[in-house]
């Protein structure tokens, strides 16, 4: 889990205007900052996976992918929210394949 300085708390951000990219998974929110650190956050419905258990499973992965990368993404606030497609995704390598191509990491 991210520490409570790099999440963001959604709840606020999501009337705000924003830049914003797709794939076939994922809907990236970018908004400006005005912090010193990146923050992130992560809406999955139930639309995307019934159980709780699976939107946890899946949190936790793009999380990790938040923490592993976090020198790499520039500093602004970000909100990603999985699309009913994001469901099939697996494993952590898939999260993280997609992640890194909706970011524009590439290793």
């Amino acid at each position: 889990m991210l520490a409570k300085k790099y999440r963001l708390p959604v709840q606020k951000f999501l009337s705000q205007r924003s830049q914003a990219r797709r794939s076939d998974y994922f809907l990236l929110k970018i908004f400006s900052s005005t912090g010193t650190n990146s923050r992130f956050g992560v809406i999955i419905s139930k639309h995307v996976q019934k159980s709780a258990a699976g939107r946890n499973r899946l949190k936790r992965l793009m999380f990790r992918f938040f923490q592993e990368t976090q020198g790499q993404i520039p500093r602004q606030d970000f909100l990603v929210i999985a699309l009913p497609a994001a469901g099939r995704l697996i494993d952590y390598q898939e999260v993280n394949l997609e992640l890194q191509k909706l970011f524009g990491i590439y290793n």
